[in-house]
Order: C-alpha cells, then sequence, then structure tokens
C-alpha cells in the first residue's frame, strides 16, 4: 500500500501503454515482463498413434518456453491380480532408479541437468510419470524415460530395500482415517472386483515380492496399448519424433485385462483399529456412498452437477462463505456432534460411487447416519440451487483447464477432452434428469465406510 501511493505520488506520468502492468514493472524497469498477444491464441489438441498402438496427445494454448510431459501407464492397482497385489506401488517407489543399462546415479544425474521436476503418482487406474521441463530439455527428459520404463532393473537388491519402506507407509496409512474410510469405502462398493484393490501395497504383499512377479506385471500392463503420452505446450510433431525411434518398436501385445467392475454396495466398520489406538483422538469418519458413474458414462456430469448440488457444511467457525446455502450447510447446523460434512463424487472409467463424507464426535453415530439417509431420500432440488451448481461446475472446470497437471490428467481419460465441450455439457444437463439419477442411485445398496468409536454402525 505504501509502495502504491509513493509510486504515485513521485512517478511521471504514465503512458498508455505502461498503464497496462503493475505499478512494480512501471517503476521498476528491470523487473521483467511477458509479452503480451494483441490477439487470444486458440487451443490447439492434436492426437496420433504409433504403429504399435502408443497413443499421444498435445495441447497447446499458447507458445510457452514450460512444457510438461505425462506418461499414463494403465498399470494402476486395478489391474493387479492376486498373484501380482502391490506391484503399482513397487513400480511407484522404484521410478527412475537402477536400469539395465543406467545405474540411479547416472539417471538422476541427467534429470538434475536439464533442471526438469520429476514425479510419479500411482492410483486405480494409471501410474503416471511426469515432467515439467524447458521446451528445448523435453528429448532429454523422454530419454531418461524410456530407459525408466521399458528396462527397469528388478534384482533381489533393488527389489528388497523398498520392502520396509513399503510396510512403513502402509503402517502410516493405517493411522490415517480418512485415507482408511475412502480406502474402506472403494474396497466395499466394488468387492469382488479389482477396482477394490488398494492403491497401497498390503503388508503382506510387500513382504512377498520379488523381481520374478514385478518382471511379469511389467510385461503384462507395460504394453504399447497401455502407454499414453500428454505434452502440455508442446508441440505435436516434435513429441512424434522423440517418442517413435524410443517407443516405438515395443512389440504389441494383447491387454491382460479388460473386465469391468460392478458397484456392489456393503459396510466396512474399522471400530478395531480405535482399540488398538485408544489414545489417538480422531473423532469418527464416516462416508455413506451410493452407485455412481463412470466418466465415460454419457450421464456422468449428472452426478457431477448432484455433487455441487449436496454442496458441504461445518459446524467450525470459518471466513469462507462457500457452502453455507447449500442444503448440507443447513442440515449440519441442526447436529451439533457433526464437525463437518461434505458431499462427494468419485469416478473411474467404468464406475463410481457418491455420496456424504461425515467427521463427528460421540457415540451417536447411528442416528446421524440415518439421519443422513433421511437428508438425500428428501433431498429438495430448486431450480435456483441448480443454476448455481452448474454455474459453480463451470468454474471448477475452467479452473482445472488452467492447471497442467489436472488438464493432463483429463486428456489421458479423454484424448478428446476439451473444457469449452465439457461446459457446454454442463450446461445441456437438465434438473429432471439430475432428480431421475439421484433417484436411481438412492436404489442402490448403500456403502458405509466408517472409523473410529462406530460400533453402532455394524447394524448397518
Amino acid at each position: 500500500m505504501f509502495l502504491s501511493k509513493y509510486a504515485t505520488r513521485c512517478a511521471p506520468k504514465a503512458t498508455t501503454q505502461t498503464r497496462q502492468y503493475s505499478a512494480m514493472t512501471q517503476y521498476f524497469p528491470e523487473s521483467p515482463t511477458l509479452n503480451r498477444h494483441s490477439q487470444p491464441i486458440e487451443p490447439l489438441q492434436t492426437v496420433s498413434h504409433l504403429d504399435n498402438g502408443v497413443t499421444l496427445v498435445t495441447h497447446e494454448t499458447a507458445y510457452s518456453p514450460i512444457s510438461q510431459v505425462t506418461v499414463y501407464v494403465n498399470a494402476g492397482s486395478r489391474h493387479e491380480t492376486t498373484e501380482s497385489l502391490g506391484c503399482s506401488h513397487f513400480f511407484q517407489k522404484m521410478a527412475f532408479e537402477a536400469t539395465t543399462f543406467n545405474s540411479s546415479i547416472r539417471i538422476v544425474r541427467e534429470l538434475e541437468k536439464t533442471g526438469a521436476s520429476v514425479s510419479v503418482q500411482n492410483g486405480r487406474e494409471f501410474i503416471a510419470y511426469q515432467a515439467q521441463c524447458l521446451r528445448q530439455a523435453m528429448p532429454k527428459v523422454l530419454g531418461v524415460f524410456a530407459n525408466a520404463l521399458r528396462f527397469p532393473r528388478l534384482h533381489k537388491i533393488d527389489v528388497d530395500p523398498h520392502k520396509a519402506e513399503i510396510m512403513t507407509e502402509a503402517e502410516n496409512f493405517a493411522s490415517n482415517p480418512q485415507l482408511l474410510v475412502t480406502e474402506g469405502l472403494n474396497t466395499s462398493a466394488f468387492r469382488g472386483s479389482s477396482l477394490a484393490n488398494s492403491i497401497v501395497c498390503p503388508p503382506h504383499a510387500a513382504g512377498q515380492m520379488n523381481g520374478g512377479k514385478l518382471a511379469n506385471y511389467h510385461k503384462e500392463q507395460f504394453t504399447p496399448a497401455n502407454l499414453t503420452f500428454v505434452g502440455v505446450n508442446v508441440d505435436h510433431k516434435a513429441l512424434t519424433d522423440v517418442v517413435n525411434p524410443l517407443f516405438g518398436d515395443m512389440p504389441t501385445r494383447s491387454n491382460a485385462d479388460n473386465s469391468t467392475a460392478q458397484y456392489r454396495g456393503g459396510s466396512v466398520i474399522m471400530n478395531e483399529f480405535r482399540k488398538n489406538n485408544p489414545d489417538e483422538n480422531f473423532g469418527n469418519h464416516v462416508a455413506i456412498g451410493y452407485r455412481g458413474l463412470g466418466y465415460n458414462d454419457e450421464m456422468h456430469l449428472d452426478f457431477a452437477v448432484l455433487h455441487e448440488l449436496i454442496g458441504s457444511g461445518s459446524n467450525v467457525y470459518t471466513h469462507s462463505t462457500s457452502g453455507r446455502a447449500s442444503d448440507l450447510n443447513k442440515w449440519t447446523k441442526g447436529h451439533s456432534n457433526v464437525y463437518s460434512a461434505q458431499g462427494f463424487n468419485m469416478n473411474y472409467s467404468d464406475a463410481g460411487v457418491f455420496g456424504i463424507y461425515l467427521t463427528m464426535n460421540g457415540d451417536s453415530s447411528a442416528s446421524t447416519v440415518e439421519s443422513t439417509f433421511e437428508f438425500l431420500n428428501n433431498l429438495d432440488i430448486t431450480k435456483e440451487a441448480f443454476e448455481a451448481a452448474k454455474k459453480r461446475l463451470t468454474i471448477k472446470t475452467y479452473s482445472a483447464a488452467t492447471s497442467r497437471v489436472s488438464l493432463s490428467d483429463n486428456i489421458a481419460r479423454d484424448n478428446n477432452y476439451s473444457p469449452d465441450a465439457v461446459v457446454k455439457a454442463i450446461n445441456a444437463v437438465s434438473m429432471e434428469n439430475v432428480q431421475a439419477s439421484l433417484k436411481a442411485a438412492l436404489s442402490s445398496t448403500p456403502t458405509i465406510s466408517a472409523y473410529g468409536n462406530v460400533s453402532d454402525l455394524t447394524k448397518f
């Protein structure tokens, strides 16, 4: 504030052009500035495939010296079997370590030379190898990726050090109520299908992991048809010219798993965890879910709008006005034992689950859950609330498109993804369809996942 007033009093009169820039830029000429385009550049998105099935997608909104390249491998935990349980977690931990041709030190040094920021995440459907780098460094970075993805060294000396690391991670996971409840929700909602597999390797599977299991999983899942390269602010021809010699000679193989997940419902009550940890005071965590839809279903936006309609509520004071007008917030105010309530909508390619996540105190979990059922069954969708929900979803859609990570994830799910097309589809969602989708969902078997002093929930 002081700088602004001082600059106004003492600086010479600004020209029309300099008024476009901030006060800091006007009066400190050494500050770097960006060239401004006189006309906005339309997003350019291109999709192509190598002869062996590798998919390449590039999205460019404007010229930028910073590129992001992500390699998505359809090798998440849902692709694991009883024999390969936990393999995706191990591959995430072992990324960019020793390969057949290079040591881990060499790989790290090569990446450091480029200045790239590199990370790897494992999920239920994908393992994502991600890099943010300068444009000119993209070929070098993908060269390292090719080495790590195609030729990982899986000897005993490479695998064993990660067993203790993953077991420790599993122990930490077991002390996090939100993670436990979320995993329990998936396990119960999709029981009997591989989508119920946890993204965290179970301790017993970690202890039995070996190079042979990992090699078999790599052979089955790291195939050309399972690889998608997404480049944000990357020239498509440049990406093709780099990826083709690195991955174009990979032999084609049929995908091992083409199964479809089915929502089933049920309950996971984790009261015993609190018995083992009596000194931990996390409160009670309960997730109540119903059948949703996968993101490949043409009606899945009904549940996205419904998620915005449900909103959130809290009995903890906050300065934020977000969600205060939602029905869920009004419901929360009538339940003093509830710390917070939050709608959720988790969807995968072929299945989904939506509902409400509660954190609460006291021993009245059962009555609160029954009240939550009543809230959902009596949810009154007004025209005003419906239109406001669609606007909030529109804002979130465009906001996500400004993030390279979110944009890449959405493109990996739908190679022809366009924020404008999604918003157009959101605008086409009708209140009648949302009401019908809610009614159909509530007719499914509910899923309850609970942690804490929740023995009274066993009746569900």
